[in-house]
């Protein structure tokens, strides 16, 4: 008696073991929900620092990647490349370059317009976007 007794209850802890597994089965399993981001694709450093150097005249001694600052990212900016660059006068400057599509953020220091490139003038179309012959 006390034999089937225990092969009754081993029956039913393997049936309620069971049904958990085979109710997990009838359930539909939603996918995984798709990344929310697009796709970021900064422009490569060398190409900005370039453009830098076509704008202002002076010697590129420092380029680093930095997070944008919060008014920069309210504006859509995701990552800043920030170079140093010593003038022809010896002032530094501090140029902040939006990597993604090489928008100027912001000059800062001493001798801005001497530095300035002839032909290197913002056009009005895009507010920190200057002219590369014609574009």
């Amino acid at each position: 008696m006390i034999a089937g007794m225990t092969r009754l209850a081993y029956s039913l802890a393997l049936l309620m073991m069971a049904l958990p597994v085979a109710a997990q089965d009838s359930q539909e399993v939603p996918p995984p929900p798709a990344p929310v981001f697009d796709e970021f694709r900064p422009l490569p450093l060398h190409e900005v620092a370039r453009q830098v150097s076509d704008r202002y005249a002076g010697r590129l001694v420092a380029a680093e990647i930095r997070p944008p600052r919060p008014e920069e990212r309210e504006n859509g900016v995701s990552l800043v490349y920030e170079f140093r660059l010593v003038t022809p006068r010896r002032h530094m400057l501090l140029i902040r370059v939006d990597a993604r599509d090489s928008r100027f953020l912001e000059v800062a220091g001493r001798g801005q317009i001497e530095a300035l490139r002839s032909g290197a003038r913002t056009s009005g179309k895009e507010p920190g976007r200057w002219d590369q012959g014609g574009e």
